[in-house]
């Protein structure tokens, strides 16, 4: 099994325990695009877990000074067809839909205290940290057993806590593709409105800029500052995360999220 491991934040340091003792195991961690596109080139029938942070058009890379705002995406989505893929990041569903790939996904993961409060759930941060690990270790136990990826989503549910709000959501939109699913013209199969912004009270600006668009914000000093009130209130301490969400306040969000969404 080839692992391709982007841990950028505390929340992904927990995902080691899904490939901790498996054997014959390629990692790549914290890899260059070049890196992934090689390992995949010479091991075309491997299974290929990935994990990190993302979006909807893949796996976002962790050296973003290198222009790899992703390591995995549309110019590489072919070398993972025809072959079990495990996509373990936010929107990692509605990657494997569009580009007709086959194994088990997650799509929209709650995984540190920030996006529960994004998404109205409360719950500690600890708490939430702490479902991550288990779900590490539950992914791990089913690479082990050798369960079949179609048996994934089911066998996950039942062994965690349900009645959890955060949980139930983060483990109600998981599914499994056989490879022949359709591509959906929808981004989101939930009442989400962006990859940040999820509830009607954070849409359109922030602050004393509510109900303005972040790109008609003129002046260099009230941008940074509607810059650093978003990413105080998301919850984005990450320098790594804060310089790929900064080229929506500094480059414009309508072409920054035809990118970052893959409306291409």
């Amino acid at each position: 099994m080839i692992v391709i491991h982007i841990d950028t934040q505390k929340d992904t340091s927990f995902l080691t325990k899904t490939y901790e003792g498996i054997d014959n195991l390629i990692l790549l961690y914290n890899p260059t695009k070049r890196e992934v596109n090689k390992t995949l080139r010479e091991h075309p029938n491997e299974d290929v877990m990935m994990l990190g942070h993302g979006s909807p058009s893949g796996l976002f890379g962790h050296d973003y000074k290198s222009g790899d705002f992703f390591v995995i995406d549309y110019t590489n989505a072919e070398l993972l067809k025809n072959r079990n893929c495990i996509g373990i990041w936010c929107y990692a569903k509605e990657f494997g839909r569009k580009y007709g790939l086959k194994g088990y996904f997650t799509s929209m993961f709650i995984s540190n205290g920030g996006e529960a409060k994004s998404f109205g759930y409360k719950a500690k941060e600890e708490d939430v940290f702490n479902e991550v690990q288990n779900f590490s270790a539950y992914v791990n136990m089913l690479i082990k057993d050798k369960t079949p990826y179609e048996q994934w989503v089911e066998s996950l549910q039942g062994m965690v806590d349900m009645s959890k709000d955060y949980v139930k959501f983060n483990y109600s939109n998981m599914e499994y593709f056989d490879g022949t699913q359709k591509p959906s013209s929808k981004p989101f199969d939930y009442d989400g409105y962006s990859l940040y912004e999820t509830s009607g009270s954070t849409r359109g600006g922030y602050g004393k800029y509510s109900g303005r668009r972040w790109y008609d914000v003129d002046e260099d000093e009230e941008k940074a500052e509607a810059f650093e009130e978003f990413c105080k209130e998301q919850k984005i301490e990450s320098e790594i995360m804060k310089d790929i969400v900064r080229k929506a306040f500094y480059e414009g969000w309508d072409s920054y999220s035809k990118y970052l969404y893959g409306e291409y």
